[in-house]
């Protein structure tokens, strides 16, 4: 699928937002392999290494491994480092932030920030309003009443930023070249801690980081 990335890459992001694919036939040949869980595909690399690492690509769904469709984000991630690499914003993560707030400003829009929102009424009028926060904020705010009080979140990520003054002084050489670095020991290990953060509602022994 490499040679065909550029347009495979928009018919995937697209889906199901159109029903015209750019490649149909592409699609639907990367359909028959992404389907399946990503536990069939690993099936086909012949080391260990090989299959911890897909299995590590797979894991940004916080989803089991054997899941539905599971091949297909492995797949997407594993292309995207074969044909661009995971690119960091120059800034970091901020400077998109940054650059999206100034193209909303560019179409003349505003920021307000340290506002909190109790009520929809506390909102300007709109045509349609966006939200991003859990159900149960949502439902508060818009009046909602118990709607959502039963609704059951999914497995969370714990995440920390750094802000360093040199490399990250990992012990592995491998590890201080790379861009990205997973840690798990091996496919089994990551797919036990999916497994029990998103079916067993428990923290895993051994997370995947």
């Amino acid at each position: 699928f490499l040679h065909r990335w550029d347009t495979l890459v928009r018919d995937f992001m697209a889906l199901p937002l159109t029903a015209l694919p750019r490649d149909p036939v592409t699609l639907a040949r990367f359909g028959l392999v992404g389907l399946p869980p990503s536990t069939w595909l690993a099936r086909r690399f012949r080391d260990e290494r090989a299959r911890t690492l897909f299995a590590g690509l797979v894991a940004h769904v916080m989803a089991p491994l054997n899941g539905f469709a599971t091949s297909a984000i492995g797949l997407v991630f594993a292309l995207a480092a074969h044909t661009r690499g995971w690119p960091v914003a120059r800034g970091g993560s901020q400077a998109i932030s940054d650059a999206l707030a100034a193209h909303l400003r560019e179409l003349g829009g505003t920021v307000h920030t340290d506002y909190e929102v109790k009520r929809l009424d506390d909102l300007p009028p709109a045509r349609a309003y966006v939200f991003d926060t859990s159900p149960t904020a949502l439902a508060r705010i818009a009046g909602f009443g118990d709607h959502y009080a039963r609704y059951r979140y999914g497995p969370g990520v714990f995440k920390i930023d750094y802000a360093l003054d040199g490399p990250v002084p990992w012990t592995a050489p491998e590890a201080r070249r790379a861009g990205t670095v997973q840690i798990g020991a091996d496919s089994a290990e990551i797919g036990a801690a999916l497994r029990a953060a998103s079916r067993e509602n428990r923290a895993p022994d051994a997370p995947f980081l």
